[in-house]
């Protein structure tokens, strides 16, 4: 082999080595995603399942706290804290299915009391989303309404 053609080899490599480096890391980042939301999936069903599973008053609780927001907050606490090493990410993933499970449910209780009121206030259309016969059309004042009824 010449010096000339031996360079072009060399360089080939580098080209193919960059290549290769570039499709790892883009292949990388899709399975992160994809990991995230199996983490994310797994965990709410599983919380779901749990707390299905009891008779409605039965819930469980640690601390006073539904068991969606507890284990939520106390996995991010052990990423936080860095007790899963180098698999703390998957900690705070499964945090995220617990305070997001935790989040749903509040937000569909909201909603539920929000039909009802707008039922009871004159059996009127739930499917007007969040303006009412008063004229307020603001989310947060809507909010604010169905948290003062509570």
């Amino acid at each position: 082999m010449s010096a000339i053609s031996m360079k072009e080899a060399e360089r080939q490599v580098k080209s193919w080595r960059g290549r290769f480096a570039s499709l790892a890391n883009k292949h990388e980042a899709m399975l992160g995603t994809a990991m995230r939301t199996a983490e994310l999936g797994i965990g709410s069903l599983s919380l779901g399942v749990i707390q299905g599973s009891r008779k409605p008053g039965e819930e469980i609780t640690i601390f006073s706290m539904p068991l969606e927001l507890a284990s939520g907050l106390a996995l991010h606490g052990a990423a936080l804290f860095g007790l899963g090493g180098k698999h703390s990410e998957h900690l705070a993933n499964f945090g995220d299915a617990g305070v997001g499970s935790y989040l749903y449910l509040v937000g569909r209780g909201l909603g539920e009391d929000w039909r009802k009121k707008r039922e009871q206030e004159g059996g009127g259309d739930s499917s007007r989303g969040w303006h009412d016969s008063a004229g307020s059309n603001s989310f947060a004042d809507r909010l604010s309404e169905i948290a003062e009824s509570a």
